[in-house]
């Protein structure tokens, strides 16, 4: 039995995106799809059962890796931390310490209200409350 090897490409994003590699054209000088990989986002979203993971995995093909690796957004996207590539199926509900925990796109959850409040709350004054009763 052959163990499969096979690279995953982790990401954090919310949704799925496409790497476009093209070729230069012949007519009209105007560039064709010569191929394209796509990576599944999903981390941050919940599904139909209300759950949310922190990063999802994708497998790619040892070819898949070699274009995503000449491929400048997918690199750019590497090293702000939204894509890792790892050696073995990744756990969803875990995501790599070394990655951004999530994109702009993912939804609003409790830690982002409790950054909010605390930015909020950080130069504001106690309000003064009088009990004198108004005539």
């Amino acid at each position: 039995m052959k163990v499969n090897n096979m690279p995953y490409i982790v990401s954090t994003a919310t949704n799925d995106i496409a790497y476009n590699l093209y070729a230069k054209g012949k007519a009209n000088n105007l560039n064709v799809l010569k191929d394209k990989v796509v990576i599944t986002g999903g981390a941050n979203r919940a599904n139909k059962f209300m759950q949310t993971t922190k990063c999802k995995g994708t497998k790619v093909t040892e070819k898949q890796l070699a274009l995503l690796n000449d491929h400048s957004q997918f690199l750019k996207h590497v090293e702000r931390g939204f894509m890792r590539i790892v050696k073995s199926e990744p756990k969803e509900d875990v995501a790599p310490k070394d990655m951004t925990a999530k994109d702009k796109s993912a939804p609003l959850d409790v830690t982002d209200a409790e950054a909010d409040d605390k930015e909020l709350n950080e130069g504001a004054k106690t309000p003064v409350v009088t009990s004198k009763k108004r005539k």
